[in-house]
């Protein structure tokens, strides 16, 4: 192998990094961000920036006094059940999710709730927790993440102590977590047609909070975090196109279930379960939009 002098060698690193960031790869991809929505923008199907390379959802929540199933249904009504094959469904409901895809315009009842009190500030977790109040609520928010890239729904606030109880075959099992938070963490990947593949992956994250090292990319870095369970057997997958949404939610049985811990929150002394819609917005990764863009025509 020739000599090559430490100036020499410093000049073809900074070279290669110039053409890895003209490629468009990142060296540290720092963690994809809620943005909050301006009010004016409402629940329209809104086009990316130009030259803008993330994928954007609208993140819905609505808030629904458990036992009110009349305006749940009132949703489920709009959504096919079906898009998830029988295994999928099965799957779900054991631990007690409830799951569909629903296309065109927000199911009625969701843009009624939206309309009347719904909110489109950003996520934050001291405002997890509902007010209690027996009207249903409604909030929206919007997610950008890059292709490929990953990001966190957080559907419920920490509890200090949770039930986990999980079924494997006709096992059910459970375990005390302390310190215990659900999220879904959503995955994106463009499909060239424009449309995106999406998919949530219920996960847990718990105990007292640890310095570890996490390796990736041929490397080590430190990460300051607590214990996760992923529940990759769980991830609710389809491939939306734009305008379409994933809606996700808990069965009235069991009692007691992981989409109980997820879409319930009973911290306000009226416990309110939760519907989770997501929704793709308009998609410009379109393999025949990006030839004739990069043709000129």
């Amino acid at each position: 192998m020739p000599y090559v002098s430490r100036r020499t060698f410093g000049i073809l690193a900074a070279a290669e990094s110039l053409a890895l960031l003209a490629s468009g790869c990142r060296f540290i991809a720092p963690p994809d961000e809620l943005a909050s929505e301006n009010n004016e923008r409402k629940t329209s199907l809104l086009s990316p920036l130009a030259g803008d390379d993330h994928i954007s959802l609208e993140v819905f929540f609505v808030h629904v006094p458990l036992g009110d199933e009349k305006t749940a249904e009132s949703i489920w009504n709009d959504v096919d059940e079906q898009q998830f094959s029988v295994e999928t469904r099965r799957r779900l409901a054991q631990h007690g999710f409830r799951v569909g895809v629903a296309s065109g315009a927000l199911p009625k009842t969701l843009q009624e709730l939206l309309d009347a009190n719904g909110s489109t500030s950003a996520a934050e977790e001291s405002d997890s927790t509902d007010t209690g109040e027996t009207q249903p609520m409604a909030s929206r928010q919007e997610l950008r993440l890059r292709p490929g890239g990953k990001g966190e729904i957080v559907p419920c606030p920490p509890r200090d102590s949770l039930t986990l109880m999980t079924v494997d075959g006709k096992e059910l099992t459970g375990r005390t977590l302390h310190a215990a938070q659900g999220r879904f963490i959503i995955r994106c990947q463009a499909e060239g047609d424009g449309r995106v593949r999406v998919s949530l992956t219920p996960q847990i994250q718990h105990g007292e909070v640890r310095r570890r090292f996490v390796g990736g990319d041929g490397a080590f870095r430190p990460d300051i975090a607590q214990d996760k369970i992923e529940f990759e057997e769980l991830a609710i997958a389809a491939q939306l196109a734009p305008g379409q949404m994933i809606v996700a939610g808990a069965l009235p049985v069991p009692l007691s279930s992981l989409a109980r811990d997820f879409l319930t929150d009973p911290s306000s002394g009226k416990p309110v379960q939760k519907l989770l819609v997501l929704r793709l917005m308009q998609s410009q990764y379109d393999d025949a939009l990006t030839d004739a863009m990069a043709d000129g025509t």
